[in-house]
């Protein structure tokens, strides 16, 4: 069975996160496995009937899982060590110039992992795209990206794994697949559901509510800021963008 479950990210947030900077560092691929895997009923089947309250304590829980994991304190002081938190899980986390179908067909091949055959043929522009299966798996984002937008990419597919990925060895090891540029949200009830998760995911693993609520009273004690000023604030201590700080202090009722 072939778990390809195509989405894209909310333009919103994705459009908050693409923002300048840029990061190096690309790590060594281990020897993909192709244990079976399949998409959690828990996350795809739940996903487009929980309500607010019940959805974002699942998320919240899978955050703290993360965590918990990786062995470190939630939430941290600053910006959330989303490498270490990725590779915990036994994923790589790898940024690949002008990121395609095309060039994950490579990559997954020189993995060991054979590709869907259609990769092969679409030169599409991917923002992300996380491929795994029970020994664990590969996140890749686009390396040409400022390192704002990569951050939420990784955040983000992430996300797809905790929420969405349940390995399950009677499968018959296809792999759990998740792009950024297959389906438009608006196509598919559950899997625009996986997308709202996925990204609120990321905002809560990049911009936890408690370090956010005290990097602004520490703040607004010390002299009165305006709200541009908190941006830039939060934007340096998460590594993210202005714009993504801005939606998260508005989200909270802190701007």
């Amino acid at each position: 069975m072939d778990h390809r479950l195509g989405h894209q990210c909310l333009a919103a947030l994705l459009e908050a996160v693409s923002q300048d900077s840029r990061a190096d560092a690309n790590e060594p691929m281990p020897a993909g496995g192709e244990a079976a895997s399949r998409p959690a009923c828990d996350g795809q089947g739940a996903a487009t009937h929980m309500n607010a309250s019940d959805e974002r304590n699942w998320i919240l829980s899978a955050v703290h899982r993360a965590a918990q994991r990786t062995g470190i304190d939630w939430p941290p002081p600053g910006a959330a060590p989303l490498r270490d938190m990725i590779a915990a899980f036994n994923l790589v986390h790898d940024e690949v110039p002008a990121l395609t179908y095309v060039q994950v067909a490579k990559y997954l091949d020189r993995a060991g992992i054979e590709p869907p055959s259609e990769y092969w043929l679409k030169n599409i522009p991917l923002a992300g795209f996380v491929f795994a299966n029970a020994n664990g798996g590969y996140i890749l984002v686009q390396s040409d990206d400022p390192v704002p937008r990569r951050r939420f990419s990784a955040a983000h597919e992430l996300g797809h794994f905790l929420l969405h990925f349940s390995a399950n060895p009677e499968d018959d090891g296809a792999g759990f697949v998740q792009d950024d540029a297959t389906l438009n949200e608006s196509d598919d009830e559950k899997l625009a559901a996986q997308e709202r998760q996925a990204n609120r995911f990321a905002a809560e693993l990049l911009m936890p509510e408690a370090t956010c609520r005290t990097i602004v009273a520490e703040t607004l004690e010390k002299s009165s800021k305006s709200s541009r000023y908190l941006e830039h604030r939060l934007a340096g201590a998460f590594l993210v963008s202005r714009a993504a700080a801005q939606w998260r202090l508005r989200s909270l009722g802190l701007a």
